[in-house]
């Protein structure tokens, strides 16, 4: 689950999955085998969540299966979709989706494809997969939610455009996990991921980020805090941005590296900063300043 850069964070079985040279129940069969400390007891399996996941795709080929053209539709197919009636019905009511018609709408889908849109997580996703036709489940995962949730952009261009790019192609794994992320889909749970707080989460030294995204190195190249700040001067390194803006380097950790429009007047974002960090973290920054625990 985490964002993958050692490429030892993912199973990388899915390659032989969508080529048909490897069979779902041989995975499950194999990894059912490996047991936490010798113990039978297969709720303590360490592999449970490999084996949920080809559960899951096992699911999403199935609905593709058996929903036909309403699969790859607009509105797709959600269970928590009210029927509409005459009394409910309006000519005014929106789009589900913003039209490509529109010129922003254009825009906002260049700069998600181009991974220049000044979400670290997500562009740094796209520049991967991109150079390699592979990405890791998580960074997919926010990838998705910022096109649909954020853009508002019909989630079957997202689709495509994996599609296009993936060396793991699968349609019915591909497709319904953009139903799924997208909202539209059989499961009627809301999925907005918080791309900063995901960042933080499980790219927590940036790693990932500045391997894809070198731009970011040079911006958080040094560190700089106030010379008052006593609850962490023993473990900061002091420094200065071209921007000159303080940046705080807890343990290591850069902020810059998740939050770089704070540090860079010129850094342009495609959506409101704030709605990319969970309440907690956010109520964090601005009480503390940092997106970290205090030590």
């Amino acid at each position: 689950n985490l964002a993958d850069v050692s490429n030892n964070d993912s199973s990388r079985l899915s390659h032989y999955l969508a080529f048909g040279c490897l069979s779902p129940r041989r995975i499950v069969e194999e990894a059912s085998k490996r047991k936490v400390d010798n113990n039978d007891d297969i709720e303590n399996n360490e592999n449970n969540w490999l084996m949920s996941h080809m559960t899951m795709r096992d699911f999403f080929l199935y609905t593709c299966f058996t929903s036909d053209t309403n699969f790859y539709a607009s509105k797709g197919m959600p269970v928590r979709r009210k029927k509409q009636t005459p009394s409910t019905t309006t000519n005014n009511d929106p789009p589900l989706w913003k039209s490509f018609g529109n010129d922003q709408t254009i825009s906002h889908w260049n700069r998600w494809a181009e991974g220049t849109t000044g979400l670290p997580l997500i562009d740094a996703a796209v520049k991967e997969l991109v150079q390699t036709g592979y990405c890791s489940n998580r960074v997919r995962q926010n990838m998705a939610s910022v096109l649909c949730n954020d853009l508002s952009i019909d989630w079957r261009a997202g689709a495509e455009f994996f599609q296009l790019c993936l060396v793991d192609h699968c349609v019915g794994a591909n497709w319904g996990n953009w139903l799924y992320f997208s909202g539209v889909g059989p499961d009627p749970k809301h999925r907005h991921f918080r791309t900063v707080s995901q960042a933080v989460r499980y790219d927590p030294d940036g790693l990932y980020v500045t391997k894809w995204l070198p731009t970011l190195n040079r911006l958080a190249g040094n560190a700089l805090v106030e010379k008052n700040d006593d609850t962490v001067k023993d473990k900061i390194a002091i420094g200065e941005t071209s921007a000159g803006k303080s940046i705080r380097k807890l343990d290591g950790k850069n902020e810059a590296y998740f939050r770089p429009w704070d540090y860079d007047p010129s850094w342009n974002v495609i959506v409101d900063s704030a709605t990319q960090y969970t309440y907690q973290d956010k109520l964090r920054l601005d009480e503390t300043g940092s997106l970290y625990q205090p030590p």
